[in-house]
């Protein structure tokens, strides 16, 4: 099912949840924490943020770019899109089916996507 979504809509609902989502799940390796950390260290955080580490820079990262995407008024959520919450369960599968490159121990798990995405309702 097609909801046309545009792809910058698309980056501006999931890519801090995203981001929140990979780190929590331990999926990310040494080298790409190491980057997200440079990044995290390279904008501004709330004064109440922790000080970021390779440990909590991916969360740190995702939590400001849902802020950015709010402080531009780009906020927006899957329901404004008409998309049902009966559909999350098998977009959810086909994000993570689509994960090509990835070994399978690696990759999200759909159930958890599905839950992320309960959140953008």
């Amino acid at each position: 099912r097609n909801f046309s979504i545009p792809h910058g809509m698309t980056s501006c609902l999931t890519l801090g949840p995203t981001l929140t989502l990979l780190t929590r799940s331990s999926l990310f390796t040494a080298s790409e924490k190491t980057y997200l950390l440079r990044a995290v260290e390279s904008i501004p955080l709330p004064a109440s943020s922790p000080a970021p580490s390779l440990e909590n820079a991916g969360e740190l990262l995702g939590a400001a770019i849902t802020r950015l995407v709010a402080d531009l008024g780009l906020k927006t959520n899957l329901s404004s899109w008409k998309v049902p919450d009966a559909d999350l369960e098998g977009i959810a599968q086909g994000a993570v089916g689509g994960l090509y490159g990835w070994e399978d121990e690696k990759k999200p798990k759909a159930a958890d996507v599905a839950a992320m995405l309960k959140l953008l309702l």
